[in-house]
């Protein structure tokens, strides 16, 4: 079974179905994530999770 670290908790999620695109979901946090990678096990988040609001704020950028 492959072991990966959630990108939102760092909690160790175990999957146990490895295929590309295959979901796997955080038991902690809830988070849902694809698995991108099989060797090594890689994960991303969903368009669901993925929290863009960082992006959004002006100020967090030199436009100038």
């Amino acid at each position: 079974m492959a072991k990966v670290y959630c990108l939102n908790c760092d909690t160790l999620i175990s999957a146990k179905k490895v295929a590309l695109g295959a979901p796997i979901k955080c038991h902690k946090c809830r988070t849902e994530m694809i698995i991108i990678d099989t060797d090594p096990l890689e994960v991303s988040l969903t368009f669901e999770d993925w929290d863009n609001s960082d992006w959004l704020e002006e100020e967090s950028y030199n436009w100038g």
